[in-house]
């Protein structure tokens, strides 16, 4: 069964693995800095949103863009978020992620995990002052892993300190194509 996708959802890029995408690794090797084996995913584009009461007035504006990246370090599997609004205010307004703070990702079928954050960020704006981007990380058991590789995502809801999101995914089957690459898996 797949997720019912209204007019203020986007269409999933892929609902079926796509195994002729190339496996974007930018680092698979030696860390000199961490001083452990390290292959690690590119960054890509797991949804944008746009509340919808913006989203009237200003149609084509993405207010929050989130990119994903998997990574195995040291044989330990781990995913890193990066939530970007495009305003200063995202700081005032939601406080950051708190560690331990979860993630829940749903999945098309209703089925979930959670996710506990590995650290506190309160979010950095960038040099112009047009943007604040949050970072944090969580690290995947192998049953986590397991669901990450069988299903689509639905769903991202992120506790921040100043309350609770859901955004809806755009890309379904990133976690899928992303873990399968960092395992060798075609």
């Amino acid at each position: 069964m797949l997720a019912q996708y209204d007019h203020m959802r986007f269409k999933p890029e892929s609902e079926k693995p796509d195994h002729s995408q190339p496996c974007k690794i930018v680092f698979d090797g030696y860390d000199q800095k961490l001083l452990v084996d390290k292959k690690e995913f590119a960054y890509e584009k797991l949804l944008g949103y746009t509340h919808p009461s913006i989203k009237q007035l200003a149609p084509d504006l993405e207010l929050i863009e989130v990119f994903a990246s998997t990574s195995i370090v040291d044989g330990y599997h781990f995913l890193d978020i990066q939530v970007i609004f495009h305003s200063p205010q995202a700081k005032a307004n939601y406080g950051g992620i708190t560690k331990n703070a979860n993630i829940k990702i749903r999945f098309i079928n209703d089925e979930y995990i959670y996710l506990p954050a590995l650290k506190t960020d309160a979010g950095t704006i960038n040099a112009d002052r047009s943007k604040t981007i949050f970072k944090n990380s969580y690290q995947l058991q192998d049953y986590e892993i397991k669901m990450l590789k069988k299903m689509y995502v639905d769903e991202l809801e992120v506790v921040w300190r100043f309350g609770l999101e859901k955004y809806p995914i755009e890309n379904i089957n990133l976690f899928r194509r992303q873990l399968s690459c960092l395992d060798g898996e075609k």
